[in-house]
C-alpha cells in the first residue's frame, strides 16, 4: 500500500519505527526511531523522506532536535477530530465546525 500510495504522488511522512511514547525516549533513541522507519520508507518508495508526524502528536526537546537534526520538517494537525475514539462522521464534523467557529470569532475580536 505504502508504494501504491507512494506512486500516486503522493508524499509518505516517516510516522517513526515502533510507535513508541517517543516523549520518553532520549535523543538517540529519537533519532534511531527516524532512522529506522525513514530506511523502510525509502526501501518501499525509493523517495527520499522529509516529514516527520510524531506518535500521538506528542514531541519535546528530544524530539524536536532529532527530527531538525536530521532535516526533517515535523508536521502535526491543527484540529484533533478525535477520530481515535471511534466517533462518526457527524460527531467529528460538530469538533471541526465548533473549532473553526472560534478560531474565526477569536480571529475577529
Amino acid at each position: 500500500m505504502v508504494k501504491k500510495i507512494s506512486d500516486m504522488g503522493h508524499e509518505i511522512a516517516n510516522h517513526s519505527n515502533s510507535h513508541l511514547d517517543i516523549k520518553n525516549l532520549s535523543y538517540e533513541q529519537n533519532v534511531e526511531e527516524i532512522q529506522k522507519c525513514t530506511e523502510k520508507i525509502k526501501k518501499i518508495t525509493k523517495k527520499e523522506v522529509k516529514l516527520y508526524r510524531s506518535p500521538n502528536g506528542e514531541y519535546n526537546e528530544n524530539v524536536m532536535k532529532a527530527t531538525e537534526d536530521n532535516g526533517y520538517k515535523v508536521i502535526n494537525w491543527s484540529i484533533d477530530t478525535l477520530d481515535y475514539n471511534g466517533l462518526d462522521c457527524s460527531q467529528m464534523w460538530d469538533i471541526i465546525n465548533k473549532d473553526l467557529k472560534n478560531r474565526k470569532h477569536n480571529i475577529n475580536a
